[in-house]
């Protein structure tokens, strides 16, 4: 707490500014580091073999998102 108005508003200036800078600081730190890398589309990658060792949870996902692809797989 500040004595005084005046005091109390620079307090808040100083808070803000130095907020604000490491926001900054840690958006341009994200934004610098590598994106993730993208699998490949499952129709190319997917072999019935590689969908054999998937978890089921994969499969099931495969299953809901591509009917096609699951059942030439399976």
């Amino acid at each position: 707490m500040a004595e005084d108005a005046e005091t109390m508003k620079s307090n808040i200036e100083l808070l803000d500014k130095a907020f604000k800078q490491s926001v900054k600081a840690e958006v341009e730190r994200r934004l610098s580091s590598s994106s993730p890398k993208r699998n490949l589309p499952l129709d190319e990658a997917m072999t019935k073999e590689s969908f054999a060792k998937l978890p089921l949870v994969k499969q099931q996902e495969i299953f809901m998102t591509n009917p096609d692809l699951y059942k030439t797989l399976i």
